[in-house]
């Protein structure tokens, strides 16, 4: 069950128990009226018989909440079944008001339903009272039928004021929360109506007690409906009011459409930015792979120069150990070239200059082995770096990875934000014309008001001939008893 189901079985459980109250009270009233006036015995019994039956029924499942959507049946036919045995058993024109009554009991419950049970039981009643009685009752052609046509226009209005709130209140439930506030408006000036509605019963109630207060009656009907035009007048200003709200409320949707499609094409525009720099970034990650690559490819090179280095100082320690031995030779040699005397001196010349050969060379390989020693660093040096170097631009890679892997969720986030912001620019959109139709249903509601209070007007009018009319019948029914009682002498 929904909200709106169940604050509408609460209000009819909440009408039902004025209902009661107003049974009890009109029971009392309508026995105490017949017991005064000294009515028979027949009749204070079915009338006694009748309202208790019918309160019972109505208590047994009011109080125990049982069967509330078919309570309304039961005043509606019990006081239907209760009017026409009066009738019956004591023809008066009086009984016509206890139509209006049951008229107004369909009527307090405003659904379609109650109302349409209600004006069949009444037509039945004033058919039946108006033209089915007409000749024990003495009614002229005149007053019969303006009472009739008061019924139909009557019944007429109370339709079709019970279609328009009907449409009504589905437009409110199915609206905002302004919306919320109409209907709570509307449920409010709804209970007063129902508030006027059950004065009025009362009045009509007390009615038939005796036909003697029938100009009495009609009196007071007429001020009733006073009441009620006053009513529907507070009621279109009210829902003026009400549409006047509704409109600003338009225009503070319209602000937020704009500004929600203002939000939408910055993050166009965003999106687009985002791309672009995604793009940049990956052409810099492809460079930063390009550049690791060279980087590598040197790195290889750096460390083939330092093999062929290592390599070559190889070869200069096998000069040196050359050199070295030479040199030895060439001692050994001027050695036992001063042995030999002067046979030796050309051999001892020689030998001194391979000496002095070897010692050059020894004093060049050691040159060049300090240089490869330099180099070697110089190298092992470059090598590092080169290896540092490579070491950031992987990490650089990574980062413009990291970037793109941004970029491309910023992209992505800034899709889901266009995404939303359409969204909620198609929600304000059908807020807005839900809230439209709220406007152009509350101003049709202002105009049905204003119709009414105008019908309710002419109303008036004819209750005012139907009392000079009555005021014409009841003197016609003096002058006859009148006559009746002279003949009698």
């Amino acid at each position: 069950m929904t909200h709106l189901q169940q604050h509408l079985r609460d209000d009819l459980r909440r009408k039902n128990g004025w209902i009661f109250k107003i049974l009890v009270m009109n029971g009392l009233l309508s026995i105490g009226s017949l017991v005064g006036l000294g009515a028979s015995l027949d009749m204070i019994l079915m009338n006694l018989i009748g309202n208790v039956v019918m309160l019972g029924f109505f208590a047994f499942f009011h109080f125990r909440h049982r069967a509330v959507t078919y309570i309304p049946f039961i005043p509606i036919v019990g006081y239907t079944l209760i009017t026409f045995g009066v009738s019956m058993l004591k023809p008066d024109f009086v009984n016509v008001f206890a139509v209006f009554v049951i008229l107004i009991l369909s009527m307090v419950y405003m659904y379609r339903s109650y109302l349409l049970t209600g004006i069949i039981c009444g037509l039945v009643l004033i058919l039946y009272i108006l033209f089915g009685q007409s000749e024990v009752l003495g009614l002229e052609k005149y007053a019969s039928s303006s009472a009739f046509y008061l019924y139909i226009l009557g019944s007429v209005i109370l339709l079709f004021f019970s279609k328009v709130t009907g449409s009504l209140v589905k437009d409110i439930a199915a609206s905002s929360s302004q919306s919320q506030t109409l209907y709570e408006q509307m449920s409010q000036q709804k209970e007063h109506l129902l508030q006027e509605t059950s004065g009025i019963s009362t009045e009509l109630t007390s009615i038939t007690a005796a036909s003697i207060d029938n100009l009495e009656a009609f009196r007071r009907m007429g001020t009733a409906f006073e009441e009620m035009t006053e009513g529907a007048n507070e009621q279109a200003a009210s829902t003026q009011t009400i549409t006047d709200n509704i409109y600003k409320t338009s225009q503070q949707l319209t602000a937020m459409t704009e500004a929600v499609h203002m939000l939408n094409q910055q993050a166009a525009q965003a999106k687009v930015t985002s791309h672009e720099g995604g793009l940049r970034i990956t052409e810099m990650d492809m460079l930063m792979k390009e550049l690791e690559t060279v980087l590598l490819t040197l790195s290889q090179s750096m460390k083939e120069l330092d093999g062929r280095i290592t390599e070559t100082e190889g070869f200069n320690q096998v000069i040196r150990a050359i050199a070295d031995q030479t040199n030895l030779l060439s001692v050994n040699a001027s050695i036992e070239a001063a042995r030999s005397g002067q046979y030796g001196a050309g051999f001892s010349i020689i030998a001194s200059e391979i000496r002095k050969l070897s010692e050059s060379a020894g004093d060049s390989a050691k040159r060049i082995s300090n240089n490869l020693s330099d180099i070697t660093m110089y190298s092992q040096n470059t090598l590092r770096r080169l290896n540092e170097v490579v070491s950031r631009v992987a990490g650089s890679s990574e980062t413009t990875s990291s970037a793109r892997a941004a970029f491309q969720q910023i992209d992505a986030d800034i899709g889901n934000l266009n995404g939303k912001a359409e969204e909620m620019e198609r929600m304000i959109t059908g807020v807005t014309e839900a809230n439209q139709s709220t406007y152009d249903v509350t101003h049709e509601f202002i105009s049905i008001s204003q119709q009414t209070a105008a019908t309710m007007e002419e109303l008036k009018a004819s209750v005012d001939e139907l009392l000079y009319s009555n005021e014409r019948s009841v003197q016609s029914l003096r002058q006859a008893d009148q006559r009746l009682n002279n003949m009698q002498v």
